[in-house]
């Protein structure tokens, strides 16, 4: 239900709250050392970029390569799973 929250905010709120959200989950992504939740997060960076409009998609790509890059090469499968998963959806949008 989380997920589906975060896909509507990015769907309907303004670019302004989305590079805030953006920044908090990079914080929270950095500090997290569980693997739930940085698979967690990965999943929520996942539903920001299939729910951006091509508007916000524009001014947050960049952004969200630059999050994810490093967790491509990651020592668990499903952290790069989702990681590819976000590079898969911006490049097709």
């Amino acid at each position: 239900m989380g997920l589906g929250c975060i896909r509507g905010i990015v769907e309907k709120m303004g670019e302004q709250l989305v590079l805030s959200c953006i920044d908090i989950f990079e914080t929270l992504l950095n500090s997290a050392t569980d693997l739930t939740h940085l698979v967690g997060l990965c999943r929520v960076i996942y539903n920001m970029a299939s729910g951006a409009s091509q508007r916000i998609l524009g001014q947050i790509s960049k952004r969200l390569i630059s999050i994810m890059e490093p967790y491509l090469c990651n020592e668990k499968d499903e952290i790069r799973e989702w990681g590819a998963k976000v590079f898969v959806t911006l490049f097709q949008r």
